[in-house]
């Protein structure tokens, strides 16, 4: 199963709890043969996708990555550029799953 999951935080980041929670989660997926792509805003991770620091530059640079991707699942956590992407994403291409974990810093 291919999952993409949208954040704020990963890796090498200020994230904290957040960030701690995400690392988990995706070893875990990755564990049960999940191929999962994440999409971070700030972080370092090459094997990932960073889409940049500004907002609106980040939903649409993870837009335009989960078109290349084409996910089974997206997974976003955060703020409304977290979200837009696989809002995007699902209301033009259908078909896939979506969830969404709102967080104020």
């Amino acid at each position: 199963m291919k999952i993409a999951l949208i954040t704020n935080y990963w890796k090498n980041s200020d994230g904290g709890g957040i960030k701690t929670y995400l690392v988990n989660l995706v070893d875990a997926l990755q564990d049960k043969g999940a191929d999962v792509t994440v999409l971070f805003r700030w972080g370092d991770n090459p094997e990932h996708f960073c889409g940049g620091r500004n907002k609106v530059v980040f939903s649409l640079a993870c837009y335009r990555h989960l078109r290349k991707i084409r996910p089974e699942v997206i997974y976003s956590q955060g703020a409304w550029y977290c979200l837009l992407p696989g809002v995007l994403y699902t209301k033009l291409y259908g078909c896939t799953t979506g969830s969404h974990l709102p967080h104020r810093a």
